[in-house]
């Protein structure tokens, strides 16, 4: 229960710093949010632009971004595109401006 509480605490405030973070939008701010929760998940431009009703461009360009800022990395499969979270996702957080 300890681990459980810990981790819960230590995510809520990694999200209260994720909402200080300006030069990250909305969407970015709530995919890093779920990132954060799910390290393993694997997101597309397809999966982002019909989970925040954006147009592909929209959802690229967040995307690009993220991994621009080394936030995600990518790797393409097939000829789609795939997100995920780095592995320190928490402290290149705190890298962020």
């Amino acid at each position: 229960h300890k681990y459980v509480d810990r981790k819960t605490k230590r995510l809520q405030a990694m999200e209260r710093e994720l909402r200080g973070v300006s030069v990250l939008n909305h969407r970015q701010r709530e995919l890093i949010s779920h990132a954060l929760r799910h390290p393993h998940q694997v997101y597309t431009i397809e999966s982002h632009r019909s989970s925040h009703g954006v147009v592909h461009q929209t959802a690229r360009t967040d995307l690009l971004d993220l991994e621009r800022r080394g936030l995600f990395a990518k790797q393409k499969v097939g000829r789609t595109w795939h997100f995920k979270a780095v592995a320190n996702l928490e402290g290149k957080l705190a890298e962020v401006e």
